[in-house]
């Protein structure tokens, strides 16, 4: 395809681009007048306006990511009821691109997260109600699993931080993820966005991509490397002329040579960025560079954010380094501490941040200089590894030296330990090219993605499979050269022999097919060892109740649930200070025997200490007691460890549901997810989702006074939450709610209105189930019913003066009433809500149902789930009115028949939600 270039020096304003004059107001408000280097070659090669799929490769800080939210905006905002998808790789970088897309679109574009810190808004990504979306390259490949057809109105995906596809860690999912697009029959259009390559190896042709290259930095940056022994530099001007001069002082060690490098720097007025390769290694140098510049008194504003963090702790901690203009900045902090730092240091107030790789994916935040201390990189893959950083990961870095604009240049610094090293290292990092795209996915385990593409229906059978991975990036980078197909064949043959012998997947008239425990797990995302082991723990639930400790040692035993809290370094069996109660499970367990075994390896003492401290975050334990006694651990690192039990949690309990596992331990489960994500009692889950700032231990107390859902809290006083929220806290939470409340209605009526449009189905009606009252909304449910093949009449004369619907179904007559609440944020309460059995009595009906916009009160969903636990004949079902839409959309679109409705109006009870409906996976609409 066409390589665009662009004119040096050619300029384009923002506010001349061919786009949508809301979206034109959106950039113009908060973005520089011209567009950079790599925007305007963009918008040449069609990104605004064409179909073609592009591959944009530009250097670190030259305006990439605003190139993809150009596409995806540009492509949600048509009208014509496609949406756009952002994929980003780590679940920061999703949850800092949300943030800044939902406030700059906020009155244009629906705009959703889903990764697995943020699963509130996944039942509107399933049904395609959003414009915009923003997930991880994992998130997607799950959703793409569970609803199958989430790309049959995707109109374009962007791709940020494309050269992952190199790394070994996320590189096989991110090339699967790829693979799945570009075979899949609605042809998305894919925009790559990808950090500087020397070398693309066909990427851009096995993407069908036209490139956009910018190999041009938009701010000029010298290179140098300084050796520790003599203080002596080799550096390479941003012209090439390399030279060799004197740097500083001599040190004992590369943190010794940093601080002095970084304490010199900001004596002249420049700010600088410390880039270290471990956790504890940002710590260090922070303390030490705090410990060394004079502390003062730190601006309200500052002073004032920091004292609104969630976490004392951190709290304590930035308040410490701010004094002195200093912040670290890794994956042990939250994103409000993140967001916070970066502010202060786009501020200016800020004169140094020590931070790990992560701040330089995708985060724009120029410094004067960039200091990289170490090049070694710790891996844990059953066992703690080194390996050296990418060149490219340098350069991503190093990129972060030079501000756009300001007529400056940068200034990168590598330190070595001495001249042999550092020439080394100037050879590698300095001269040297970057990595060339390679496919990983030869070097990873293929029963791992056999598993996968066979039990979730990629592939059907080992010819399907076989297919699949020769349209994969693998095939023309590697396997053309190394065997050809006969390779890929060879690698299936013992692949599938392998999963199929796990019984999570059959074999039969040479089709592999999925049991419904392999497909639910596949769907998930899991490898095939995490999917084996929780296929055991369904095979118990099937036979018996299983204690909590032991549900979550099996899951803690699972590779996705992370390698922490760490093992001691320094103790020999911490099994005896472990919080988990022996009699709390049976002696034959395997949380037993791993327990009382006289020696377990590091795997298994790893999972006993994870599942320790995972009984005691559910419980309640302050995230600081956590930390103290646990190994490696953060209040960000204990909510990641949450989030990921909660996702294996979920997948077990949706593998339990297709075994036919008892609902009540089904319950159980989903109620342990939920628990484990927000390290809270269950109940209190509807507050924690809404991510206020209100913090976790307040939270706790507020369910110990009764104060457990958002209704108990939108009826609080001042005085009931004295001693716990301030007046205005109440307020800013009581407000979270109502927006809540609203926010969510008006996204799925917006996503319902556009698949009316799609499936024939009227958008009047839908309009009115969403806004008409009283009797006008009862008439709209009523003809509603009619067009779905449901024959349905208005009573008028009923003893209570409502009017009630009668509605035939294959099972019997159903009697239901229609309710809305006047204000748009307040919830239908139980008394309104049971009203129906009276209003219905004596007409020998086989169910009662209500259906209640905007939604049911907590009172009411817990007191109609307990009608359908009871063993007696009570009757009831309520039906949240977006639920009802949904329904009846699922019918207008063929994936539920009347009969199919019928049932579930007749047969069901308490709380109806989209899990329950038929039909949860769309067919191709025309």
């Amino acid at each position: 395809m066409r390589c665009v270039f662009v004119t040096a020096g050619q300029r384009v304003r923002v506010s001349d681009l061919n786009a949508r004059q809301e979206l034109l107001d959106a950039w113009t408000r908060d973005l520089p007048d011209d567009l950079t280097q790599v925007q305007v070659a963009a918008v040449a090669a069609g990104v605004l306006e064409g179909r073609t799929n592009l591959l944009v490769v530009a250097p670190t800080s030259s305006g990439k990511t605003l190139v993809g939210e150009m596409a995806a905006a540009s492509l949600a905002f048509e009208g014509d009821g496609r949406y756009s998808i952002m994929v980003v790789p780590t679940r920061a970088l999703a949850e800092e691109h949300f943030n800044r897309f939902r406030d700059r679109y906020r009155d244009v574009l629906n705009v959703v997260i889903s990764t697995g810190d943020w699963t509130e808004f996944d039942e509107d990504v399933r049904h395609g109600h959003f414009d915009l979306a923003v997930m991880t390259y994992e998130k997607l490949a799950i959703l793409l699993g569970q609803a199958v057809g989430i790309l049959d109105r995707c109109g374009c995906v962007i791709i940020d931080e494309g050269q992952s596809l190199n790394e070994s860690d996320r590189g096989v999912g991110l090339e699967l993820l790829i693979t799945q697009l570009l075979v899949n029959s609605a042809q998305p259009r894919i925009v790559v966005l990808s950090a500087s390559l020397d070398e693309l190896n066909g990427f851009d042709r096995w993407l069908q991509a036209a490139p956009v290259i910018v190999n041009e930095r938009p701010v000029p940056l010298d290179q140098a490397v300084c050796s520790l022994d003599t203080g002596t530099a080799l550096y390479r001007s941003h012209e090439g002329e390399v030279e060799k001069i004197q740097f500083g002082k001599p040190a004992q060690d590369s943190e010794v040579m940093a601080l002095n490098l970084a304490l010199s720097y900001i004596a002249n007025g420049k700010q600088v960025l410390i880039f270290r390769t471990s956790i504890p290694g940002t710590e260090r140098l922070a303390y030490q560079l705090a410990a060394r510049l004079p502390a003062g008194t730190i601006p309200q504003e500052w002073a004032d954010r920091i004292a609104g963090l969630q976490e004392a702790d951190s709290a304590r901690v930035l308040g410490l380094l701010f004094s002195s203009t200093v912040a670290l900045h890794n994956a042990d902090l939250g994103y409000e501490e993140r967001r916070l730092i970066e502010d202060a240091f786009r501020a200016r107030y800020l004169n140094v941040i020590v931070a790990t790789e992560t701040l330089a994916m995708g985060v724009n935040l120029p410094a004067d200089i960039v200091i990289l201390v170490d090049t070694d990189r710790y891996r844990w893959s059953r066992g703690w590894t080194t390996t050296p950083i990418q060149v490219a990961a340098y350069r991503n870095m190093a990129g972060r030296a030079g501000r756009l604009g300001l007529g400056t240049r940068g200034l990168a610094v590598l330190i070595a330990k001495d001249a042999v090293h550092g020439r080394r290292l100037f050879d590698r990092y300095v001269l040297g090219d970057v990595e060339p795209m390679n496919s990983v996915l030869p070097s990873h385990r293929m029963t791992d993605i056999a598993y996968r593409l066979l039990a979730a229906g990629i592939a059907r059978d080992p010819e399907g499979l076989v297919a699949f991975l020769a349209a994969t990036y693998a095939y023309p980078s590697f396997y053309e050269r190394h065997g050809g197909i006969s390779a890929i064949e060879h690698a299936v043959t013992t692949a599938v022999d392998e999963a199929v012998e796990t019984e999570l997947l059959v074999e039969h008239d040479k089709k592999i097919h999925p049991t419904p425990v392999g497909r639910a797990l596949a769907r998930s995302g899991v490898v095939l060892e995490t999917a084996v082991l929780l296929k055991r723990a369904v095979d118990r639930l099937r036979t018996e109740d299983v204690p909590t400790a032991d549900l979550l040692f099996q899951i803690c035993r699972c590779e996705e649930s992370g390698n922490r809290p760490f093992i001691p370094r320094k103790e020999a069996d911490p099994r005896g200070r472990l919080r988990i109660d022996p009699t709390a499970t049976k002696p034959e367990s395997e949380l037993a025997i791993a327990m009382h075994s006289a020696a377990v390896g590091d795997e298994t003492l790893q999972a006993l200490i994870e599942t320790s401290c995972a009984l005691e975050w559910i419980e309640g334990s302050s995230a600081r007691s956590l930390e103290k006694r646990y190994y490696g651990l953060s209040g960000e690192r204990l909510r990641n460890i949450g989030a990921n039990l909660a996702w294996l949690l979920e997948t077990l309990a949706e593998a339990a549901r297709v075994a036919d596992v008892l609902s009540d331990r089904i319950i159980t489960l989903r109620r342990l997810a939920l628990a484990s994500r927000y390290g809270l009692p269950h109940e209190l889950a509807p507050l924690a989702r809404l991510r206020t700032g209100i913090g976790r231990e307040t939270l706790f107390a507020l369910g110990q006074i009764g104060l457990a859902d958002p209704d108990a809290i939108l009826e609080a006083n001042a005085d009931t939450v004295a001693g716990l929220l301030a007046p205005g806290e109440l307020n800013r939470l009581q407000q979270a709610i109502r927006d809540d409340t609203i926010e969510t209605l008006r996204r799925r009526k917006s996503g319902h209105l556009q698949r009316a449009t799609r499936s024939g189905l009227s958008p009047e009606l839908i309009n009115a189930l969403y806004s008409a009252e009283d009797d006008v909304l009862e008439r709209v449910v009523r003809d509603v019913l009619e067009s779905a093949g449901l024959p349905t009449t208005q009573l008028e004369t009923q003893a209570y003066g409502e009017e009630d619907l009668q509605i035939s179904t294959p099972a019997g007559m159903v009697v239901g009433s229609v309710t809305a609440s006047k204000s748009p944020d307040k919830p239908i309460a139980w008394r309104k809500a049971r009203e129906v059995t009276g209003q219905g009595a004596g007409l020998n009906a086989v169910n009662f149902v209500c259906i209640g916009r905007p939604r049911f009160d907590g009172l009411a969903e817990r007191s109609a789930q307990a009608v359908a636990r009871e063993q007696q004949d009570r009757r009831l079902l309520l039906i949240p009115m977006h639920i009802f839409v949904e329904a009846i959309s699922r019918v207008a679109e063929g994936r539920i028949t009347t009969n199919a409705l019928g049932s579930v109006l007749a047969n069901g009870r308490g709380l109806l939600t989209a899990d329950d409906l038929p039909g949860e996976e769309p067919t191709a609409l025309p």
